[in-house]
């Protein structure tokens, strides 16, 4: 899975529909046709960045990709 901030696929899963990248230091929560990010403060509070609508292949993209995970029992 790419994060859809910085590209990057050092991702994993925190929850449903909610993952953190590793690179850029953000979590990403899928929800319906929209992709939230969020950066981390130093308290470890989650601040909105942006609302994404991705396109329809990278939405799929990100929930096929979480499926996956889940089945292999992985996080990326």
């Amino acid at each position: 899975m790419r994060c859809p901030k910085c590209g990057s696929r050092s991702t994993g899963r925190i929850g449903q529909d909610q993952f953190y990248c590793w690179d850029c230091n953000v979590e990403f929560h899928v929800q319906g046709s929209f992709v939230r990010i969020y950066s981390i403060d130093p308290e470890g509070a989650a601040i909105l960045e942006s609302v994404k609508s991705p396109n329809e292949t990278e939405l799929s993209s990100i929930r096929d990709n979480a499926v996956h995970g889940l089945q292999k029992g992985t996080n990326s």
